[in-house]
């Protein structure tokens, strides 16, 4: 049984279940008997039935409570060290953050979900609703602009078709010479400011962040409150 199968790691870090669940409730959620459940979780915990092996991906805790285990913060680890983004980047990300006296926040799109995956905070941070690894909207902010304006023709054309009803519902076009036009448009400016547009006190303007052969790999944001950044005319000029 794979984690997929008992409902993946969204249903063990639950608000409403206090982050941490059952046996009987994970069954009930993943409509499994629970015997079954059982022998699933017993893989993420010792995958070779052997406890010196756990994989350590659920930690049991001795009320019988299921909770996400020490190697997510470690995978966390491994990952933020292995994305040349951050390994590269982050040095530059600060010197924007101090330049611009604004926070600066990387995004990308995984597996058709937009994560920011870093954020460099400045003096007088805002307060976003979105952090690492939590999705955001596809069609709503800066960055999951910038970045959708970043693909291919043909990736582009099969979003839209798979989520034409959430694009409309965000106020893009209801059809697919006007939805590709209105990406271009952005694509051709080379970035794209948001003012209110995902949290209604917050403002951001992004860039592309490209690979060498020109393909949008990510974006970044400087993001402040509505107030401080104005109209963000003076913007372009910071992110060149």
């Amino acid at each position: 049984m794979t984690l997929r199968a008992v409902g993946g790691a969204e249903w063990v870090t639950d608000a409403a279940s206090g982050f941490s669940r059952t046996g009987c409730s994970l069954a009930f959620r993943a409509s499994v008997p629970t015997d079954r459940l059982h022998q699933g979780i017993t893989y993420f915990l010792f995958p070779m039935q052997r406890p010196d092996v756990d994989a350590g991906l659920l930690h049991r805790s001795a009320q019988a409570r299921y909770t996400l285990g020490p190697r997510i913060v470690m995978l966390d680890h491994l990952m933020r060290q292995a994305d040349p983004i951050l390994k590269f980047g982050t040095p530059i990300l600060q010197a924007i953050t101090q330049q611009t006296g604004f926070d600066c926040v990387v995004s990308s799109m995984h597996g058709g979900q937009m994560l920011d995956t870093h954020r460099e905070y400045a003096a007088n941070p805002a307060s976003l609703s979105f952090g690492r690894g939590r999705p955001r909207p596809l069609f709503l902010g800066a960055a999951p602009k910038i970045i959708l304006a970043g693909m291919n023709s043909s990736a582009l054309r099969r979003l839209f078709e798979a989520q034409a009803p959430e694009a409309e519902a965000a106020g893009l076009p209801a059809d697919w010479p006007s939805f590709r036009a209105y990406y271009a448009r952005i694509r051709k400016a080379g970035y794209y400011f948001s003012n209110g547009e995902l949290e209604p006190e917050l403002a951001a303007l992004a860039v592309p962040l490209l690979s060498a052969e020109g393909e949008t790999l990510a974006s970044l944001s400087v993001v402040a409150h509505v107030r401080r950044m104005g109209d963000g005319t003076f913007l372009p000029e910071v992110s060149a």
